[in-house]
């Protein structure tokens, strides 16, 4: 069974008050048996010390002067010695049990019970262990509660010389009475605290739930009303606000929930609007693979060749192309734009448009310098200065083994072919220029180089030279040139070499994010 908010809250209410009322009954029990006790141990040391005092008081005077009625063997004097003493007392709360007189061996001469013979009077051995006391000796009987007070004093003439001893025996009857009274009242006065505190309790348990019972339905109508809301929302009804009412906590939970629900309906229209714009960048990553070539190997007249583009986003700003030419020629070109994304997608779709409208009109009358410097004009023209391209073109002349190129600021191809002692060696294929887009009217130097069978040419991007691994490291240029130089001397095909790197490159990163668009094309030569 599940309990709800106001019932805990009135619950809980009432365990407390029951709590603290206890709590309180038991405090003043407490309170008034410590009360009892100091009263009791207060009577119990007067009566004591008043039975000590009279007592010390009643042997001493016997004392006095019973030695003279010892040496007479005067007995009837020495029960007048003690008649007087035992029915005073009685007329008191401290009456005396036994009085007794005896000579120095113990034997008693006078007592206050019977007067009997003095042949047939009982000892009392412990009197002859008294020899020395010159004191009143005082010795409570009983216990825990003393029942009794005992007093003997030895009885010594002038010279010291002991006679006997006199005895007292005092009741304390009446302290025993009195501790009943006491506890008596005790209990009584704590049946009085608990009925007391009962009926205190159920007034106050009464009051106290009224009040639980009110302040409950303060608190939970708020909070009922925010749940309903809640479940509105939950339900699509993302219109659903909560009246705020008071300026607690309760209020600021409410304006909190608003908040939310604002926060919720605007997340929402941008999740919507993000979506959107997601199917358009879809669009538009399939409109740019459609402008880059397609995957697998590619053979023209002496050199075969493939390349592998993968972006940072969506939409990259990488892209690489081939063109053949007049004259048998081909015409490789891979270009890297600013950043990626969607603008650095349409940058790259403007310069692949230039191309395809250059070797239109050009009838594929085109080489590396012009086309470069047309397409800075038109990429000048479209990014205005907020985007700028490198840009690295090669022409193949397979009749004349020769590679005719230029470069717009793109980090230099390297260029692998064996050397005369057998081994592979790479080179940077060096050209420079400004970037394309940056300084309207740039030109472009004209290079070119020898090629020979089985040499390997690779054009990158910088997203696989900068790539960086969870150490902050770099792959590096010098890693993929080794990479390049084993895969010529192996004879490894184009797209496996394309492949491979691409493996080195995922294998280095080890998981780590890729920051920037990765192009690569390889070609072998024939």
């Amino acid at each position: 069974m599940t309990l709800s908010l106001r019932a805990k809250i009135i619950g809980a209410s009432a365990l407390l008050l029951i709590f603290l009322v206890s709590l309180y009954a038991v405090f003043q029990v407490r309170m008034a048996t410590q009360d009892l006790e100091r009263q009791t141990e207060r009577l119990r040391t007067l009566r004591v010390e008043a039975a000590q005092a009279q007592g010390t008081q009643a042997v001493l005077a016997v004392a006095s002067s019973s030695h003279f009625w010892i040496a007479d063997n005067d007995f009837t004097a020495l029960d007048g010695q003690l008649k007087p003493v035992v029915e005073e007392a009685r007329a008191t709360d401290l009456p005396i049990a036994e009085a007794l007189i005896t000579d120095h061996e113990g034997e008693v001469l006078a007592s206050s019970r019977a007067r009997q013979d003095r042949p047939t009077v009982p000892r009392v051995p412990e009197f002859a262990q008294l020899k020395e006391l010159t004191r009143p000796q005082i010795v409570m009987e009983g216990a825990p509660l003393p029942t009794r007070v005992r007093v003997v004093a030895p009885i010594r003439d002038d010279t010291g010389r002991l006679w006997g001893f006199t005895r007292f025996i005092y009741e304390l009857e009446g302290l025993r009475k009195d501790l009943e009274e006491i506890e008596a009242e005790a209990v009584a006065r704590r049946a009085a605290i608990w009925q007391r505190a009962g009926l205190i309790g159920l007034l106050v348990v009464a009051l106290g739930v009224l009040v639980a019972v009110l302040q409950a339905l303060a608190i939970t109508r708020p909070i009922v009303a925010l749940s309903r809301s809640a479940n509105r929302i939950a339900e699509g009804d993302l219109s659903t606000r909560v009246a705020v009412a008071t300026r607690d906590e309760i209020g600021t939970l409410a304006s909190n929930f608003n908040h939310m629900a604002d926060r919720i309906e605007g997340l929402l229209a941008e999740t919507a609007a993000k979506m959107a714009l997601e199917k358009e960048l879809e669009v538009a990553r399939i409109i740019q693979e459609t402008l880059l070539p397609g995957q697998g190997v590619v053979e023209r007249p002496g050199v075969r060749f493939a390349g592998a583009f993968r972006s940072a986003s969506t939409c990259g700003g990488d892209f690489w192309t081939h063109a053949d030419l007049a004259g048998g020629r081909l015409m490789l070109a891979v270009g890297d734009v600013t950043g990626h994304g969607v603008p650095s997608a349409m940058i790259t779709a403007a310069c692949r448009s230039g191309i395809d409208t250059l070797l239109s009109v050009s009838d594929g009358q085109l080489d590396a310098p012009r086309m470069m410097a047309e397409l800075n004009t038109t990429i000048h023209s479209a990014a205005q200065r907020r985007f700028f391209m490198t840009f690295f073109a090669v022409v193949l002349d397979a009749s004349r083994r020769r590679l005719h190129f230029a470069n717009a600021g793109h980090n230099f191809p390297i260029l692998v072919r064996r050397q005369p002692s057998g081994r592979w060696k790479s080179r940077g294929l060096v050209a420079r220029g400004s970037r394309l887009g940056d300084v309207l009217g740039s030109t472009y130097e004209p290079k070119s180089v020898e090629v020979g069978p089985g040499d390997l040419l690779c054009l990158y991007t910088d997203g696989i030279t900068e790539y960086r691994n969870a150490e902050g490291q770099e792959f590096g240029e010098r890693r993929l040139r080794r990479l390049l130089e084993r895969a010529a001397s192996g004879g490894v095909a184009p797209d496996d070499v394309v492949a491979q790197v691409m493996a080195e490159v995922e294998a280095f990163a080890a998981g780590e994010v890729q920051e920037d668009d990765i192009t690569l094309v390889v070609a072998r030569f024939a």
